[in-house]
């Protein structure tokens, strides 16, 4: 879709998408017209959005070739460091694609920064759940399990040590992995660029 955009081929202004509205035109706005443009893009043959369209048809999908993956401590020292990994892949991606001659617009790097593993964190004061002003944290709270203690009143799993929601609520998974739109005549190259980056990352 963003090709189609870029090319002009789509009008997604907020002029052109009203005036579509008032005049019927935005019913016509469906997949069959999208796929359709992504074939008129296809049709060219020669440029790089010609091919990244035609692997949309075939079901060509980009090739992972590169990742790293952990499950660590949500704090700023993880996420400074995962900031300075997140640089040094992108700086490997743009090497690897000069060395191995594959345009720099068919890798994609795709990463999260700290991906929670519950709903809130046990370190969250209860307090601030029950009288803060921030909605969606007090929603989340509001939804996390809770034990029923001997006395009638309940708490939060979160905020029971032994339980493994407790160990899980301040910790994250940090992700990186690189993929790539591999041509015709470079699919062979996957397990070398593999190497290859393996090297640059740790270099």
């Amino acid at each position: 879709m963003k090709v189609v955009i870029n090319k002009g081929l789509f009008d997604c202004t907020e002029a052109a998408i009203s005036k579509a509205i008032e005049n019927g035109k935005w019913a016509q706005f469906d997949e069959p017209l999208v796929w359709g443009l992504i074939r008129d893009i296809a049709a060219d043959g020669k440029s790089i959005e010609a091919f990244k369209a035609q692997a949309l048809l075939d079901r060509n999908v980009p090739k992972l070739v590169f990742h790293h993956e952990r499950v660590d401590n949500l704090d700023r020292e993880r996420q400074e460091d995962f900031g300075l990994r997140h640089k040094a892949y992108l700086n490997a991606k743009e090497k690897a694609s000069a060395e191995f001659g594959i345009d720099s617009s068919l890798w994609y790097l795709w990463h999260k920064p700290g991906i929670t593993l519950t709903k809130i964190g046990s370190r969250v004061p209860v307090g601030a759940m029950q009288g803060g002003t921030d909605t969606d944290a007090k929603d989340k709270y509001e939804q996390s399990i809770r034990i029923l203690r001997e006395d009638g009143d309940s708490i939060d799993i979160m905020s029971v040590p032994r339980s493994l929601m407790s160990i899980l609520s301040n910790r994250a998974l940090y992700a990186l992995r690189i993929y790539v739109l591999l041509p015709p005549d470079k699919k062979a190259l996957a397990g070398e660029i593999t190497k290859r980056m393996q090297n640059l990352v740790h270099s």
